[in-house]
């Protein structure tokens, strides 16, 4: 029969003691297979921790509980599943004399040119977590496979003096990953390792939670069963043969004076870019066709992350508030635009693990705004006028809303046209009208006073 423990105190003595203040422990119960409530709302939950010697009881959905609670001060040992083994020394020497029960490993997975792949295999066969970092560096693998079982490599956030790493570095033969771990919480850095390609859903699983900096210099290798979110820029400058609904671009997207303005709306989803943003030459205002941009991550150490120059009418970028800068270790730069402003929101979400360099625009980084010249008011339409017409979407039209106000109303272009008025409306009174707030205003003050003269 089942046992299943219920902390009550009062009711169950036997197998819940408080031997000390601040003190839990819960050994030899030998048909006990499950805690049945969650640490994390343990009030009386202090202290130190001992679970050990329950041999039918199976830890794995309590341990982010109990590692909340009890940061190093638990003893969890000699249960069916503990929460979780400490790697103590150096790694080779202790994967070799590894329970097979240990399904979580706290602290750094170290693999290198001395690791045995035979032993990796063996006992990474039951591991599903590394609460901790990964390094991989200097071996002869062609892949990674025997990490497969790996789903989540997270740091301990209550270890916050700790800052953990995932480092795939130097290995000369490494071909593939074969790895499907997704990253919470760490730096990540793949590098240096010339025949290695790295696939869309590999980099989608190290970007599902929260990622710190990235340190990318790898090939990116499309296969069939790659998502359609997942676009390759092939031809740089022609948006033709882009898909609709792409999210995230691999290469290099570049604005010039030949950029493909009717396909642009296909631009519309974008929300990361794995390559390059170059824009130089072009007669382009804003960047109203990327309203979704999030990040720009470099994947080649050769290529800055952005590069802006020359771009007489641009006084825009980046773009909305969503927009989080670049993952790079080059600089971003942008020059030579006369009528952009760089504010200090923008110079700040453009720095990398480098400041972005600027120079000859309207206003550059570190530019005194105290004494920068007022620039012309432009109120000509954004980016339609430039390259002549509308690029074809469902969703483009032109609607009034107020009047003096004409909105192109697409889902690419958020920005409006003044019309001028005309010399003969000059001296005619604007009409008077009353909004709905104000309306409500009223209309809640009188039942106010309606109450108050019935109870009068």
């Amino acid at each position: 029969m089942k046992m299943i423990l219920v902390f009550f105190i009062l009711i169950f003595p036997v197998y819940f003691a408080v031997r000390e203040l601040n003190s839990v422990e819960i050994t030899n119960n030998r048909n006990l297979t499950s805690l049945g409530f969650d640490f994390k709302d343990c009030t009386y939950c202090y202290g130190s921790v001992v679970i050990t010697n329950n041999p039918k009881l199976n830890l794995k959905n309590d341990c982010d509980g109990i590692i909340a609670i009890y940061n190093t001060r638990r003893k969890i040992s000699g249960n069916l599943a503990d929460c979780g083994c400490e790697i103590i020394g150096g790694f080779n020497k202790f994967i070799s004399t590894m329970p097979s029960s240990c399904w979580m490993l706290f602290g750094n997975v170290t693999i290198d040119e001395n690791s045995d792949l035979g032993v990796l295999q063996k006992k990474f066969a039951n591991v599903t977590r590394i609460n901790g970092g990964l390094s991989v560096q200097k071996t002869l693998f062609t892949d990674l496979s025997f990490l497969r079982s790996i789903e989540l490599i997270d740091s301990d956030p209550y270890q916050s003096t700790v800052f953990y790493s995932i480092v795939i570095k130097n290995n000369p033969n490494l071909i593939s990953l074969g790895m499907h771990a997704k990253r919470d919480g760490l730096y990540l850095t793949i590098r240096d390792n010339p025949k290695l390609c790295v696939t869309p859903e590999e980099l989608t699983n190290f970007y599902a939670g929260l990622g710190l900096d990235s340190n990318l210099d790898v090939t990116v290798c499309f296969k069939n069963e790659t998502s359609p979110k997942w676009c390759e820029l092939k031809n740089t400058t022609s948006l033709a043969n882009l898909p609709e609904g792409c999210e995230v671009l691999v290469g290099d997207l570049v604005f010039d004076e030949d950029f493909d303005f009717e396909n642009s709306y296909k631009l519309f989803y974008v929300e990361y870019i794995f390559g390059s943003f170059t824009i130089t030459n072009s007669s382009l205002r804003t960047l109203n066709m990327l309203p979704n941009l999030i990040k720009i991550r470099s994947i080649r150490d050769n290529k800055n992350p952005i590069h802006i120059s020359n771009n007489s009418g641009l006084h825009e970028i980046f773009f909305t508030f969503s927009f989080q800068g670049v993952e790079s270790g080059e600089s971003c730069v942008i020059e030579n635009n006369p009528s952009l402003a760089m504010d200090v929101h923008t110079c700040s979400i453009l720095k990398g693990r480098k400041e972005p360099k600027t120079g000859n625009n309207f206003q550059n980084c570190g530019d005194d705004t105290t004494t920068t010249s007022v620039r012309k008011y432009d109120s000509t339409p954004l980016n339609i006028d430039v390259y002549k017409g509308v690029p074809k979407f469902l969703e483009v039209s032109h609607a009034v809303d107020d009047p003096g106000t004409v909105t192109q109303n697409n889902t690419w272009d958020r920005n409006f046209t003044f019309i001028e008025d005309s010399d003969e409306d000059e001296d005619e009174e604007p009409e008077k009208s009353t909004s709905c707030f104000q309306k409500s205003i009223y209309l809640n003050i009188t039942v106010v006073l309606l109450i108050f003269l019935i109870f009068e």
